[in-house]
């Protein structure tokens, strides 16, 4: 039996609805449903079947999330297909809460003073609609 990335949803759910949930925990369900939705993305045959472009060598290099993300979106809107435009923005939204939650610090974030908890459930339904339109795409 594989391991499904879809299922660190259930992993956030319990992190992120636990009765008096803690920092620690919510923003750990951020960093859950993400890699639910971006492991999913990242192996999805449409991805992994289609050519990619090499790395532009000025600038800096992109990390892999930022490269599956924008694909998505990027052929999204080439071909036109709203799905796959759609996985991408909303892969973005999530890839930037979870840098949020994984690498500022609470004196970093003090002048926007972050709800947690309404940030882990921005994060669970960003992931399950990005699992629910993956589903949907044939490959």
């Amino acid at each position: 039996m594989s391991f499904k990335w879809a299922d660190f949803t259930e992993v956030a759910e319990l992190l992120g609805k636990h009765k008096g949930a803690t920092e620690a925990r919510l923003r750990s369900a951020v960093g859950r449903s993400c890699y639910a939705a971006f492991k999913t993305a990242e192996e999805h045959p449409l991805f992994v079947l289609a050519p990619k472009a090499p790395q532009p060598p000025e600038g800096p290099p992109e990390g892999i999330h930022t490269r599956v993300w924008k694909w998505f979106q990027d052929t999204g809107a080439a071909e036109p297909n709203a799905d796959l435009a759609s996985v991408g923005q909303m892969g973005l939204k999530l890839k930037r809460l979870r840098v949020e939650a994984d690498y500022r610090s609470s004196s970093e974030l003090e002048r926007t003073r972050p709800n947690w908890s309404r940030r882990a459930e921005e994060a669970s339904k960003l992931a399950q609609d990005i699992l629910d339109l993956l589903a949907e795409l044939e490959p």
